[in-house]
């Protein structure tokens, strides 16, 4: 979990994950260089699995997940980032995917829009006393809706800490090209808060940095004569 002044919805976060985890896991949040109460409110925080915090020293989301890959000892590898959150027993669902279909690599989850109730409308609809915005849930790039075998980085490597922003969608593209396999689940595997400071709100597509992450990929394809391996369809 990388974060940087995270207190407003860090306890949300971390609440999930403790209905998801166990003894057996672990945590490790990297402290993206904040100047608020997120540090001593993940130390604060009770819990039967083990927690380590790095600091990130504000170099951005690529080089902190990249620290706590470094860092994790698991089989398995999963993403939160502190502004969202998981439904219980998502991680439970995944690894039961993974741990009886050897064929996937990947186990990914739909995505579940909601905002905070700043604005309400006629599609608007309650969850956790907040208002949820976009009631159809859709498979996206979104790390925190699925969880990776180790081995996936071993083979395409970490995050590319040149780019500020979609170093999300590099890594999806990297394992594509690799030919590893993403297995859809119908469940919902995140809640993603849309809210005023979200890192990519109001970015110019050019600014989001994914044209040079496209081009990056083409480039790697034409060179290897590689095709992309499935993503899972939203119907």
């Amino acid at each position: 979990m990388p974060v940087k002044n995270g207190e407003r919805h860090i306890t949300e976060a971390l609440e999930s994950i403790r209905l998801n985890c166990s003894v057996d896991d672990e945590l490790i949040v990297i402290d993206d260089g904040s100047d608020d109460r997120t540090q001593a409110i993940v130390s604060a925080f009770d819990a039967d699995f083990d927690i380590h915090i790095l600091s990130g020293h504000s170099f951005g989301p690529a080089k902190a997940r990249n620290q706590g890959l470094l860092k994790a000892k698991g089989k398995y590898i999963t993403f939160l980032d502190h502004d969202d959150h998981w439904p219980e027993g998502r991680v439970k669902t995944h690894l039961a995917l993974l741990g009886t279909n050897r064929a996937a690599d990947i186990a990914m989850g739909k995505t579940q829009y909601f905002a905070e109730p700043l604005t309400g409308g006629d599609r608007a609809i309650r969850f956790n006393h907040e208002i949820v915005q976009f009631a159809t849930a859709l498979y996206h790039v979104h790390l925190g809706a699925s969880t990776f075998r180790s081995s996936v980085f071993k083979t395409v490597g970490l995050f590319d800490e040149h780019l500020r922003f979609s170093e999300d969608h590099d890594l999806f593209l990297r394992i594509r090209e690799a030919g590893f396999c993403i297995e859809p689940l119908q469940d919902i595997g995140l809640y993603y808060r849309q809210h005023e400071t979200n890192m990519t709100r109001n970015k110019e597509m050019q600014e989001m940095q994914i044209f040079t992450v496209l081009q990056k990929s083409l480039r790697r394809r034409r060179e290897k004569n590689a095709r992309l391996s499935t993503f899972p369809r939203n119907l």
